[in-house]
């Protein structure tokens, strides 16, 4: 199955190349037994307009906790070729706002580092 998502990412350290960006994703997942595999493509966007390209893979069980690795793969502007990766630990899903829409809170780790 084709999935897309959309979010808002902060980060609490200073001196960081992702203050308050946004982001989207796009990949593909598969579900067998209630555990779930994905991956796909995700795009940072900074307030200033920089871009953070990334790729993932994810799994967990429906709806319950997961885990996604996100690889950084480039950049735009003063985030021109970033490397790292960002840890994430997702929670089993809150209520939706919306009927048909998945929504949950995320913690994770980034580490990264610009030449």
């Amino acid at each position: 199955m084709k999935h897309y998502g959309k979010g808002y990412f902060r980060v609490t350290k200073r001196l960081h190349p992702f203050p308050r960006c946004s982001f989207r994703g796009i990949g593909s997942s598969h579900v067998i037994k209630g555990k779930w595999e994905a991956a796909g493509m995700v795009e940072f966007t900074c307030t200033n307009g920089d871009k953070i390209y990334g790729t993932y893979d994810a799994q967990g069980m429906w709806g319950g906790p997961s885990s996604s690795l996100v690889t950084f793969i480039g950049g735009t502007g003063n985030c021109t070729g970033i490397e790292g990766t960002l840890d994430i630990k997702g929670t089993p899903g809150i209520k939706a706002a919306k009927e048909g829409t998945y929504q949950g809170i995320s913690v994770g780790t980034v580490s990264w580092k610009i030449p």
